[in-house]
């Protein structure tokens, strides 16, 4: 079983995207094992993968359940975001309450780096 290079890879997964007809994919690893002829999946063929996809307008990443894709130009339409409008306070040098935040976002998990 020849393995297949990155860059065929790539181009496999693409296809299986479009003919899928979404906007996002979730794959298994399982998947991506088959379509890469590999029986494991080196951190290196992953970046590699990531690399070539990259190029080909398209955002690959990994994930609990395997991996994710995403065409890059469907992000395009997305929303802008920015502290002017979304969090004014925060771009004034306004002290920020970082246990406020995740309170309000409902992280129960401190900063590890954080002095005490």
């Amino acid at each position: 079983m020849k393995r297949r290079t990155s860059y065929q890879t790539a181009l496999l997964l693409v296809l299986l995207f479009k003919q899928a007809r979404g906007s996002r994919a979730r794959l298994s690893e399982k998947t991506l094992k088959m379509l890469a002829k590999r029986k494991r999946l080196r951190s290196a063929f992953v970046s590699n993968l990531r690399e070539e996809l990259d190029d080909l307008d398209f955002a690959f990443l990994e994930i609990n359940r395997g991996y994710a894709m995403v065409e890059m130009s469907a992000l395009n339409g997305a929303p802008p975001i920015s502290i002017a409008n979304q969090m004014p306070d925060y771009g004034k040098g306004k002290n920020i309450d970082f246990d406020r935040i995740e309170m309000e976002l409902g992280f129960d998990r401190k900063d590890p780096d954080a002095e005490e």
